[in-house]
């Protein structure tokens, strides 16, 4: 079962930061009955989560496990290190700087849709339950 939660962000520019992880997850520890995972739509707010879990003396993988976005440099090496979903950002880069490139000078711009491949890459930081 799936359960979304929502908590709000007072990091003073509503920032997708470790420190707005940090916060959120602290907010969240009051709710913890029986979730087991945390998806964060980034690697530094994993990181910040699995901060306020250590500090709440909560075990990732074996109490919580926690998964992030974008497999920044840092995720290999924080503890235990991070689960996250590899997107091919220079590729997004290339694409998108094509599609300026192509559509400068036109007055109606078409909406476009490119789809392309993420990897799990699986470490430390979750476990199937």
């Amino acid at each position: 079962m799936c359960r979304k939660l929502s908590f709000q962000n007072n990091h003073p520019r509503r920032t997708v930061s470790i420190e707005s992880g940090y916060q959120m997850a602290n907010q969240l520890c009051e709710h913890l009955d029986d979730i087991t995972a945390i998806v964060c739509a980034s690697d530094p707010i994993a990181l910040g989560v699995l901060r306020s879990l250590e500090e709440h003396s909560i075990k990732v993988p074996q109490d919580m496990s926690v998964t992030g976005f974008n497999d920044i440099s840092a995720s290999a090496y924080s503890n235990p290190p991070l689960t996250s979903v590899h997107a091919p950002s220079e590729t997004m880069g290339e694409y998108a700087g094509e599609y300026l490139h192509h559509q400068a000078g036109k007055l109606k711009r078409l909406p476009v849709k490119i789809v392309l491949p993420c990897t799990l890459i699986k470490r430390a930081s979750t476990t199937h339950r």
